[in-house]
């Protein structure tokens, strides 16, 4: 399964963002896991919208069902691939059977069977997205941040930030 998001995404099937719906689950005794969008069968990928500058948090539910083997089912993922914010993998009960922060941890067994769900709780944080181009750029600060530093803001700049006075930059 793929998750993420993406500037314009929406909480459909974005075949832009090569989202598609899948057929039916399959009988029971069959393996099937795939993420729960609304009024649909369920996708394979699940890109959901950036809002930079505001608060941000995503729910992903996805579904599974054991196979001929049963549980345990494995969830794994690579953590050095997650962006900044937090992420949390609970069951799809609110987190009754178990909740992984999923920075500290690569993987999980679920060994119950009444664990159907899970989700992921995306929460970006207080985090603004900004897009600069080539050469020179002017942006503000739209948030009240701890430290301001070209360094830390924009890490790989090429040059000194500049900032207005009444009498000029």
């Amino acid at each position: 399964l793929e998750y993420g998001t993406g500037m314009g995404a929406t909480d459909g099937i974005d075949s832009s963002f090569g989202e598609y719906e899948l057929s039916p689950v399959p009988s029971p005794g069959v393996f099937d896991v795939r993420w729960r969008i609304g009024g649909t069968h369920g996708v394979r990928r699940d890109v959901r919208d950036t809002v930079g500058g505001s608060h941000q948090q995503i729910i992903y539910t996805g579904q599974m069902q054991g196979g001929p083997g049963g549980y345990p089912f494995h969830l794994r993922w690579n953590r050095p691939e997650l962006p900044s914010g937090t992420f949390t993998l609970r069951d799809g009960n609110g987190g009754v059977y178990f909740t992984v922060n999923m920075k500290q941890y690569d993987s999980i067994a679920i060994t119950s069977a009444d664990v159907e769900t899970f989700q992921i709780l995306y929460d970006a944080g207080n985090a603004v997205y900004s897009t600069v181009q080539q050469n020179w750029n002017i942006v503000s600060l739209p948030v009240i941040l701890g430290d301001r530093r070209r360094t830390t803001l924009f890490p790989s700049s090429a040059s000194n930030a500049f900032a207005y006075t009444p009498t000029g930059y």
